[in-house]
């Protein structure tokens, strides 16, 4: 899966890059289908006192998935966007599994 981390606002600390980008290596555990993921951090001024906020825009093969979240720090923010992103992954699984089942009401 390729990932891009892109910031904007601030400059982003290696440690930061980091933290988010072994984060989201764990997608694939979820939904192995992932083409990649964009993933954005953004500083907001002044406007709330959680003003950090993290977007992610993971590409399916026939779709995508958006999800964003802010938090009081980057860490909370890419944290609560990466669960939002993984329950949706999860839903689309049961779904794509549930499509391949066999109906019970229908006669083979």
């Amino acid at each position: 899966m390729e990932k891009t981390i892109e910031t904007v606002n601030f400059d982003a600390s290696g440690e930061l890059v980091s933290f988010v980008d072994e984060l989201f290596d764990d997608l694939p555990k979820f939904y192995d289908r992932i083409v990649s993921a964009d993933i954005y951090l953004k500083q907001h001024s002044g406007e709330t006192m959680e003003e950090k906020e993290a977007e992610a825009k993971v590409f399916l093969p026939g779709h995508e998935i958006f999800s964003n979240a802010r938090g009081k720090s980057f860490q909370e923010a890419s944290n609560k966007v990466f669960t939002k992103v993984k329950r949706q992954l999860i839903e689309i699984k049961e779904r794509d599994k549930d499509k391949h089942q066999p109906r019970s009401d229908k006669p083979e």
